[in-house]
């Protein structure tokens, strides 16, 4: 999708709040309400925008332990790699996860309200998944960055 400097401009307001009414935008990027309108339909049917959420703080809502478990999988076969999907997007505890290169297949970032709550879910689901091979726990003391700010 090739973008203007405007829609640039109104992704980057929308990422700081997207709550800003049409008028705002239209005063912050010098645009008409209507021309916003337009470009923000563009932007929505073009997938840069994929919705509009509220990012809820993890540790007011009970889950502040955040663990990256990197994973190995028996094997490389569609139908173990499509199992192993189905699990990451069946478990709400995973809030992220990656296929990596390296000495691992994939990474997660799990949350959880506490260490008993991570070793139940690592027990149970995660190695008592028949397709995970090995996983490597490692649990953050504090997080220095965090957006959800894409650079533009």
């Amino acid at each position: 999708m090739k973008l203007t400097d405007q829609d640039r401009a109104i992704l980057r307001l929308l990422q700081q709040d997207a709550t800003m009414t049409l008028q705002a935008l239209a005063d912050e990027v010098g645009l008409s309400q209507a021309s916003v309108w337009r470009r923000l339909q563009g932007l929505e049917k073009g997938g840069a925008i994929r919705g509009r959420v509220a990012l809820v703080d993890p540790d007011t809502v009970g889950v502040p332990v955040c663990v990256l478990t990197s994973l190995t999988i028996r094997d490389h076969a569609a139908e173990t790699r499509a199992a192993f999907e189905a699990f990451v997007k069946s478990r709400e505890e995973i809030m992220e996860c990656y296929a990596v290169s390296g000495s691992y297949d994939y990474m997660l970032m799990v949350r959880v309200e506490d260490v008993a709550a991570y070793e139940a879910f690592l027990m149970n689901h995660v190695l008592g998944n028949p397709v995970v091979a090995s996983a490597a726990s490692a649990f953050t003391l504090r997080r220095l960055k965090y957006t959800t700010a894409v650079p533009l």
